[in-house]
């Protein structure tokens, strides 16, 4: 697996790809391609500069990539959607056909699914993509979404 970084910078309320990390900075480096208006445009900038931007750790929240998808096949996502920490999944197991809904962190050496509505309750993430699941979906991520957070703990809380 390739190591890929997505960063939230809070003062800008956006979520930028990185492109560089800097260890003795302390900072990431990310292309700001906001005046590009076409596709052709944004490849062509990023291939013949550097990153353009950066930003100092104090003031983004950097999130790994998982190295797994989820199940959504789009045009933008054809594949399905890259799934990294502070993501927002839904799914449902198949035995009693429940749904859940959590957000992925990083603990003790492997990414775990956090269901919202249950203090304690964890699953490791690749177990979500075995047969006593079903497929997971990214709804959002706890930074663009946070209201998402907010809503389940309430549908879960009149449960």
């Amino acid at each position: 697996m390739r190591y890929k970084f997505q960063a939230w910078i809070e003062a800008e309320k956006k979520m930028v790809q990185v492109a560089q990390i800097d260890l003795l900075d302390r900072s990431i480096g990310y292309y700001d391609v906001s005046q590009c208006k076409e596709d052709a445009e944004i490849f062509d900038f990023i291939r013949n500069k550097s990153p353009n931007a950066d930003c100092p750790f104090e003031r983004c929240k950097l999130r790994q990539y998982t190295g797994l998808r989820d199940i959504k096949r789009t045009e933008e996502y054809p594949n399905g959607q890259e799934i990294y920490e502070g993501d927002v999944v839904k799914a449902r197991e198949q035995s009693n056909m429940a749904t859940f809904t959590g957000y992925v962190h990083f603990l003790n050496g492997q990414y775990w699914v956090n269901y919202i509505g249950y203090e304690s309750y964890y699953v490791p993430l690749i177990q979500l993509v075995n047969a006593v699941y079903e497929p997971i979906e990214v709804i959002g991520n706890i930074y663009d979404n946070p209201e998402l957070l907010q809503k389940v703990e309430e549908v879960e809380s009149h449960e």
